[in-house]
Formats: structure tokens, sequence, C-alpha cells
């Protein structure tokens, strides 16, 4: 997941960690931001001056635990 902005990790639960984005991760967001952003009528570099923060899962299944089967 991405979130625009910083995340202060003590607001995160034990389950998912903050990643460095890659140059991957920018092309990826660069692609379906540009869509995003003809749809709403804004402007990219607008969106991409603000930093993103990659958040992923810890475990394998890290809400395994949370819910009933």
């Amino acid at each position: 997941m991405f979130l625009r902005g910083e995340v202060d990790p003590r607001r995160l639960g034990k389950e998912v960690k903050i990643g460095e984005v890659t140059p991957e991760d920018e092309e990826l967001l660069r692609r379906h931001l540009k869509d995003f952003c003809r749809y709403f009528g804004l402007e990219l570099e607008e969106i991409l001056k603000v930093p993103f923060t990659k958040i992923y899962p810890y475990s394998h299944r890290p809400y395994g635990t949370v819910y009933a089967y």
C-alpha cells in the first residue's frame, strides 16, 4: 500500500512495516496517478511533490488471527 506523506511508525500495528519506495514503485505510482489526475483534473507533478510511503505486511497472513472462519 502506498500512502501520500509520512507515516508515524507508532501508528502502525505490528502486522505491517514501512519499506523503501523503489524506482519500480515510483513508475507504478506515476502510471496510476497519471490516470487519476486526468480523471479528476489534477496536476501529476503537484501530487508527486509530496513523497509516498510504502507499507507492506510483515507476515504472510498479517491479520490471520483477527478473523474467525
